[in-house]
Formats: C-alpha cells, structure tokens, sequence
C-alpha cells in the first residue's frame, strides 16, 4: 500500500492490485440448493398454446354475466304475489270482489315461483355445459413425471 500527497496536502492511498485480463464473453455460473414442495416435485409440465387460453378465460368469465339476473326479477314476481295475497288474506277482505288480492296476487306467486326454478336449472345447465367446454380445451397429462438424476455432492 502506498501514500502519496496531493497538491492540498491530503492523503491519498492505493494498493498495488492489478486486474486480470478479462476475455469477451464472462460467463458465470452460480450454483445453489433450491427447495420445492413435494406437490411441485411430482407435478407434469404440459405445454399449452395462448390462444387456447384466451378461449378458457373468455368462456370463465362469460360463466358469471348476465345483463339481467333473472332469478332475482322471478324472486321479486313470486314475493309481490305472496305479499298481494297475504295482504288480502290479513284484511279480512271478502274473496268474491277482490279479484286483484286473491286472483291476481297467486298467479303472480306461481309465475314467479315457477320462473325462478326454471331460470336456476337453465342458468345450471348452461354453465356445466361452458365448464366442460373449458375442459375440452385444456390439456390433460396422464403421464408421471420423470423424475432427475439425484446429484452428489
């Protein structure tokens, strides 16, 4: 190590080190133990296209929309029928001129029961139906991992 001063009267100080020749491409290489879950040890690596899983997340997220939910407006039907009859029914109201409570009001409560049973099973149907679209268009590996050669070390 050498001390050299410089013109304001510090101290400078270097080591004789030299650095050695570097060729044009370095390559380096680092090596370290890695940690993998078992479930990750046995899994299969499948290869899949980007195009195939547009299609999967387009028909995922059609599984949910509806411009209207169907099911609530036959919710809201069958409860406005319900309430028109129990209505009638609380105030004592004579059945014979009260065709709007009795007549009315049940129908009502029948259409909207009715409705909102046959919008949940179709609503049912057609996402089993796009679900096993979805899996139609997915890959299926049937084939165990080929497990490495264990290093020694």
């Amino acid at each position: 190590m050498h001390e050299d001063h410089d013109e304001q009267g510090g101290a400078v100080v270097y080591t004789d080190a030299a650095v050695p020749q570097v060729p044009e491409q370095l390559y380096v290489h680092h090596v370290f133990p890695v940690h993998q879950p078992q479930d990750e040890i046995n899994d299969t690596i499948v290869q899949i296209r980007g195009s195939k899983i547009k299609r999967c997340r387009e028909l995922a997220e059609s599984i949910g929309k509806n411009s209207v939910d169907w099911f609530s407006v036959a919710a809201a039907i069958a409860s406005l029928g319900i309430g028109g009859l129990l209505g009638g029914w609380a105030s004592a109201l004579p059945p014979n001129g009260n065709v709007l409570y009795y007549v009315v009001s049940a129908s009502l409560m029948v259409c909207g029961i009715t409705l909102g049973f046959a919008v949940h099973k179709f609503k049912r149907q057609t996402d089993h139906a796009r679900a096993a679209e979805i899996l139609q268009h997915l890959p299926v590996s049937t084939q165990p991992r080929v497990q490495p050669p264990k290093r020694e070390t």
